[in-house]
């Protein structure tokens, strides 16, 4: 299938340490949205990292799991082989979307949130929340337009 992305420079999105910041995604009202998939960019690594997907005007938490299943079993798997106990990553896990690898940046579930149906807001910043942060907004299965932000945290 072909897929189609708009290429476009990230919009500068500026946070202060600790408060909530918003990331706009403005859409057509005419546009017939099917989903929203949300993504955050590892500043070291420069690899997705699943945040959520918008469905229905509401961010799908499960699928968040979902998407990043292959990715946690990994890191897993890596910290076990590091001598790490399983119990304290299972505890960890639960909480938190892994951004990369053994170096990513944990993103804690319940900071995120849609506003207004297309908004994300991350609340209490922190510095390692910097970066890019993509949406991929599908209007069929073949057809989306990708539009990012460069967050800064102050």
């Amino acid at each position: 299938t072909l897929r189609q992305a708009a290429e476009n420079s990230p919009h500068q999105v500026n946070g202060v340490l600790n408060r909530s910041v918003y990331i706009p995604l403005k859409l057509s009202s005419a546009a017939a949205v099917e989903k929203i998939e949300w993504d955050f960019f590892h500043p070291t690594n420069g690899k997705p990292c699943p945040l959520g997907v918008v469905k229905g005007g509401k961010l799908e938490q499960s699928d968040i799991s979902s998407r990043s299943k292959q990715l946690e079993e990994k890191t897993a798997e890596n910290l076990l082989r590091m001598g790490a106990n399983l119990s304290d990553w299972t505890e960890h896990h639960n909480e938190t979307i892994f951004c990369g690898d053994l170096n990513g940046t944990p993103l804690s579930r319940d900071r995120l949130a849609l506003v207004n149906r297309t908004m994300l807001n991350i609340s209490f910043l922190e510095t390692e929340n910097a970066g890019i942060y993509r949406a991929r907004v599908w209007f069929n299965a073949e057809q989306f337009k990708e539009h990012k932000f460069n967050l800064a945290v102050y």
